[in-house]
């Protein structure tokens, strides 16, 4: 097959592009098509975003629910069988990425009928939100391993553990990436 390198990418001859920019162009078309254009493809990324989000919550709510507890005084130690319950955070990631990143749209439509002073208060106010959470998400991980590893007769952890998903998948994490979300929303918007 051949090929040629345009703007550093390599650009198969068989490709529907002939460059970078068609293909940037393509999805900018797509894009708005979807947010734009026609009403049936607007409802079906409406309910997209809503079972996915749901299948996000069930995997956040489950992974929250399934934490091992860590009870050395009831030798309540843990198991063998790892961290099972981030089988509901993995097992459905694409879906969970594909609802984070489509809400990227919604935020962009959002801000758009926002005035520019409401747009930058959203903008800090979501950084704020993100970083608050952050950190407090981060020191109650960071103590509670440090309590695992000096009561654990012969398990040392790290910060994701069997015993610490309820400290990263709750309610306030969700709102913590959906924050992030909308933060980043900002720089991906077109002009």
């Amino acid at each position: 097959m051949k090929w040629r390198y345009v703007n550093l990418v390599r650009v198969d001859y068989a490709s529907p592009f002939n460059d970078c920019n068609e293909y940037v162009q393509f999805i900018n078309e797509t894009e708005r098509y979807i947010l734009e254009g026609d009403r049936g493809m607007r409802i079906l990324f409406t309910i997209s975003i809503f079972i996915s989000g749901l299948i996000t919550a069930f995997g956040f709510f489950f992974a929250h629910r399934l934490t091992v507890p860590f009870d050395p005084a009831n030798d309540l130690l843990g198991g063998g069988n790892g961290n099972a319950a981030l089988f509901f955070v993995m097992a459905p990631g694409p879906v969970i990425f594909y609802f984070y990143f489509s809400l990227i749209f919604v935020f962009e439509k959002l801000h758009k009928i926002l005035s520019l002073t409401k747009q930058k208060w959203f903008k800090y106010s979501y950084l704020i939100v993100f970083i608050i959470i952050g950190v407090i998400t981060f020191y109650r991980a960071t103590i509670y391993r440090n309590y695992i590893n000096t009561n654990h007769p012969y398990m040392e952890v790290g910060l994701l553990s069997q015993f610490s998903n309820n400290i990263f998948f709750n309610i306030w994490t969700f709102v913590a990436l959906l924050s992030f979300i909308g933060f980043i929303s900002f720089w991906t918007k077109k002009k």
